[in-house]
């Protein structure tokens, strides 16, 4: 049975460099996203306290809700949408190496420059858990194979964190919504000053975490759409009944999905990553290594 080298050329230093690089933008993407949520959310509470108690503030309160506004729309996201398609575009190039896929003629790809600037910028960090980026039992298994179950995984594992952040942030939401709520009826006199006081300012914070739910949530759907895609690729793969040049096209076709997802969906924060990270991981290679199995005894069998 041919085999590839999707595991032992991820760990390559051009791929590794990449994978650093694309690591670095979106940790960029994340800092904006991370600035955006503190400029909402503690200093715009902090500005209700102080309104509570100065009632001369409110007007302050007022065009900082306005200002945080504006700055998030207007710069922050800005900043963050052209790090994450940047991030995007150099995951893709070792994507499409690793797997054997043409790059997309109309999108334009990252400059070498680019890369080097990203990478060595996270290089400050440990290269080590870039490595084995996708499960090693791939390499049991041919081309075709392989790639729809690296696929599959991004999708799989996309899934799971984004459900459980979307999950965190509505709760998140709601809380903020319910101290709101309480703090107006315990503290203030009249509907004037609990929008004034405490809704004004804390606008930015309710709307953004409410959003961040919401895109989380269909980024998640989305993930979960794409990787029904791939089971049932994989299973056209397995049957042995489409030619290469037909499953590379489904795989190409699959692959500017992901490339989509991994551009638009919000950031997930490192630390989230990280949490989740050793259970995901067990997840994708168990998964990983299943489907290798089903793989080989059908290519065996002829069926």
């Amino acid at each position: 049975m041919p085999t590839n080298d999707i595991p032992t050329r991820q760990n390559e230093s051009r791929q590794l460099e990449r994978l650093a690089a694309s690591r670095y933008l979106y940790l960029r993407a994340k800092f904006w996203l991370g600035l955006s949520l503190v400029l909402a959310v503690p200093i715009a509470a902090g500005l209700a306290v102080l309104v509570m108690k100065v009632a001369g503030a409110k007007p302050y309160a007022a065009i900082w809700s306005i200002f945080v506004t504006f700055i998030n729309f207007f710069v922050f996201e800005r900043w963050q949408k052209e790090n994450m398609s940047l991030a995007a575009s150099v995951q893709e190039k070792m994507d499409c190496d690793l797997f054997g896929i043409d790059w997309r003629s109309t999108r334009p790809e990252p400059t070498p420059e680019d890369v080097v600037d990203a990478s060595e910028r996270f290089k400050k960090r440990s290269l080590e858990p870039l490595k084995d980026w996708y499960p090693p039992a791939l390499g049991e298994v041919p081309l075709s194979v392989a790639r729809v179950i690296c696929q599959r995984a991004n999708c799989t594992w996309e899934k799971r964190v984004r459900d459980r952040y979307a999950n965190a942030l509505l709760i998140m939401c709601g809380a903020l919504a319910v101290v709101v709520a309480f703090l107006g009826c315990a503290a203030l006199k009249t509907f004037d000053d609990v929008i004034l006081v405490l809704v004004t300012p804390l606008v930015p914070a309710l709307f953004m975490t409410l959003r961040l739910g919401a895109e989380h949530r269909e980024a998640a759907r989305s993930s979960e759409r794409l990787a029904r895609h791939a089971d049932a690729l994989f299973k056209e793969v397995i049957s042995g009944t489409a030619d290469e040049r037909r499953l590379a096209g489904r795989s190409r076709d699959l692959q500017d999905e992901i490339f989509e997802r991994r551009r638009m969906a919000p950031p997930v924060f490192d630390w989230v990553y990280t949490l989740l990270r050793s259970s995901n991981e067990t997840q994708m290679n168990r998964a990983a290594a299943e489907l290798v199995e089903q793989a080989k005894a059908a290519l065996r069998t002829g069926t």
